[in-house]
Parts: structure tokens; C-alpha cells; sequence
């Protein structure tokens, strides 16, 4: 029985080669399907909040509105103080219960006046308060996108530079198979 060395050899040369032929359309493939995978993350948007600004509060229009009180009943007299038409009539009588109705009157307007000036003040710094926390609102929603955006670039970046690094091992120990298999087969040889 005569071994024939050189066809051993060369059945081996094949078998390699036809394995590392394999391994490195295999490994190509599977670089090429997983450089393609890169996972973006893509953050929910948050809602908008918009405010329309409110508006302030305008006590002269209200002022303004207000119902007019009756006419005053008075009596027109002439200089015998009797009562003659408002043509003929030299003087103007008022009944004590109408004088006393408009001092009550006058009173009433000017205290309620004043109160009312004070309440538009009061209530306009209430508005500008909302105002300012509306304001408020929009910079911090403004802060979160803001906030958001930076996370998001910074968690793709990272994907980005993991999936780098794993194609990167692939590269090197599919690179390192090969050598090796040449070496391998160079040996044989």
C-alpha cells in the first residue's frame, strides 16, 4: 500500500479552500446585512402648549356701562315760589327726598369708583402673574424639546459608535480567520 502524498495534499488545498471560500462569503454577507442595521432612536414628540395671552381688565369701559339713575323730580318755581313751567320757572326746588337720594347716589359712585380703580389694579396684576406663568410654560417646554434633542443625539451617537465598534470585531476576527486559514494552508502546502 503506497500513500499518494500529493493527493492527500491536494484534496486537503481544496477542502480548505472550499471551507475558507465558505466562511468568507458567509462572513461578507453577514457584514453587509448587519453594516445595514443601524436603529435610530426616535423620541415621541411632546404637545405643544400654546396660550393665548389674557387680556387686561378695562374698568373705564365697564364704567361707561353702567345704568344712568332716574331722573331727578324737581319742581320749577318762580320768584313767589310757585310752580310754573320750566320756560317761565327763575329757580329749581328740590325735595328733600330727592337731595338725599342724589347725595346717597354721589356717594355710592364715588366710593364704588375707587374701589373699582383698585380692583382694576388688583386684577391686572393677576393677569400679568398668569401672563408671566404662561411665559414660564413655553420656556420650560422649550427647555424639554431642547433637552430631548440633545438626548437623542447623544443615544444615536452611541448606537452609532457601538454598532462601529461590533462591525469593527467582525472585520478583525473574520481577518483574523482568514490569516489564519491562509497560514494554515500555506503549511499544508
Amino acid at each position: 500500500m503506497i500513500i499518494n502524498f500529493y493527493n492527500i495534499g491536494s484534496r486537503v488545498f481544496h477542502l480548505l479552500v472550499s471551507v475558507f471560500g465558505f466562511f468568507l462569503i458567509v462572513s461578507i454577507v453577514f457584514m453587509f446585512l448587519h453594516g445595514c442595521s443601524v436603529s435610530k432612536l426616535t423620541p415621541i414628540k411632546t404637545p405643544e402648549i400654546k396660550f393665548n395671552p389674557t387680556q387686561n381688565y378695562d374698568v373705564k369701559s365697564l364704567l361707561s356701562n353702567i345704568k344712568k339713575p332716574e331722573k331727578m323730580k324737581v319742581v320749577f318755581v318762580n320768584n313767589n315760589f310757585r310752580e310754573v313751567d320750566p320756560e317761565a320757572a327763575t329757580g329749581v326746588l328740590i325735595l328733600p327726598k330727592e337731595y338725599a337720594k342724589v347725595a346717597a347716589l354721589l356717594k355710592i359712585c364715588n366710593t364704588y369708583k375707587e374701589v373699582i380703580l383698585e380692583q382694576e389694579n388688583l386684577v391686572n396684576i393677576h393677569i400679568d402673574t398668569i401672563n408671566s406663568l404662561k411665559e414660564f410654560i413655553k420656556l420650560e417646554q422649550s427647555k424639554s424639546d431642547t433637552y430631548k434633542e440633545l438626548w437623542v443625539n447623544s443615544e444615536n451617537a452611541y448606537r452609532q459608535e457601538k454598532h462601529d465598534h461590533k462591525v469593527d470585531n467582525i472585520i478583525n476576527k473574520a481577518t483574523t480567520i482568514s490569516i489564519g486559514a491562509i497560514m494554515a494552508i500555506l503549511l499544508i502546502i
